[in-house]
């Protein structure tokens, strides 16, 4: 069962596939990405823009690169387009 929290939706609200969020993640920090795929507790995107940080300086994530996050470590925020 998937726990994602999107700012202003319902508990039970999913993140949208081509919508843009801002990031709020408890191990990789703030930035802003477009979903591509959702997969239960899994959600893939594209960094448009800041820094996913990591452990390892080799996994750091930056503009234009492909990034995936958790539901229990995200905070979603819906960018209006």
């Amino acid at each position: 069962m998937s726990a994602w929290v999107i700012a202003g939706q319902p508990s039970d609200a999913l993140p949208i596939v081509g919508q843009l969020y801002d990031v709020r993640h408890s191990r990789k920090g703030n930035f802003r990405m477009r979903a591509t795929a959702l997969h239960g507790e899994w959600l893939m995107g594209v960094i448009e823009t800041g820094v996913a940080k990591a452990v390892m300086s080799y996994n750091v994530r930056g503009e234009g690169d492909e990034v995936t996050v958790r539901d229990v470590h995200s905070y979603l925020i819906e960018v209006p387009s």
